[in-house]
């Protein structure tokens, strides 16, 4: 399998994965990873009810960090463990990040997946065909990337956006220049190939193709064996190795941009 590394594996705490935090580093090590980093949904203060089926409960996040600090240190010799979270980039993510003070967070992923912090939130995998939706998940992916606070972009491509097509090609071009002028990867997402989803889309990475991107490969791992599937895995590398990008294996923890 050509998979080595994956940052993106999720925990059962978020309520829509399942499998134990030793389970997913047993099934890493088995498909022959060196490196495994855990980005379960980060917790949104005051768990409103419309997301609590997406993510944990903030009362969960000490658990989670100290659960997988703990089996790092268990495992250290077979494989490297990295701990971080994925979040969407609304305003109160600066609220989140004063959660995370305490805690051993080494990097962020950005997945953004609702249009706001409320109980009417619209899920972008969701078709919809509004441009102000749209628009919506474009300026909070801009805004993202500007920060600077991120290691990559989960599943850039996530919106199902059915109504004008230009507007779409529009978008995918703001998000793959902003990609580039800040030289953030862009992931091509195994979850979305596996399962038959509107992502990873070529008419997306045409056109990061276009401006030169660097793309990664995310498992976005929700269940163990999914590490270890050989098919959809391979296939999310020969996706993003088809577009004659740098595709990126490994990156550079040392410098924590969280703050």
């Amino acid at each position: 399998m050509l998979l080595r590394t994956n940052y993106h594996t999720h925990t059962a705490r978020c309520h829509h994965a399942r499998g134990t935090d030793r389970e997913y580093i047993e099934c890493a090590i088995e498909a022959g990873l060196r490196l495994l980093g855990f980005a379960d949904h980060m917790p949104w203060p005051g768990d409103p009810p419309a997301i609590q089926s997406s993510r944990m409960p903030m009362a969960e996040l000490e658990d989670y960090f100290t659960a997988l600090t703990d089996l790092k240190k268990e495992y250290a010799s077979q494989i490297e463990i990295h701990i971080g979270m994925e979040t969407e980039n609304f305003d109160l993510l600066d609220e989140q990040l004063k959660n995370l003070e305490d805690y051993p967070c080494e990097y962020l992923l950005l997945g953004h997946h609702y249009t706001g912090y409320h109980e009417g939130n619209h899920y972008f995998g969701r078709p919809f065909d509004a441009p102000e939706l749209l628009e919506n998940y474009v300026s909070h992916v801009l805004d993202a990337i500007d920060s600077g606070r991120f290691l990559y972009v989960a599943h850039p491509d996530l919106p199902k956006f059915l109504g004008d097509r230009a507007l779409l090609i529009a978008a995918y071009h703001r998000i793959c220049a902003a990609a580039k002028k800040a030289e953030l990867p862009l992931e091509v997402n195994t979850l979305g190939l596996r399962d038959g989803r509107n992502y990873p889309s070529e008419a997306f990475f045409r056109i990061a193709a276009e401006y030169g991107c660097t793309l990664c490969v995310g498992v976005d791992a929700h269940s163990p064996r999914q590490l270890k599937d050989e098919e959809s895995v391979n296939g999310a590398y020969r996706f993003a190795h088809s577009f004659g990008l740098p595709v990126v294996e490994e990156f550079d923890l040392s410098q924590n941009k969280l703050r």
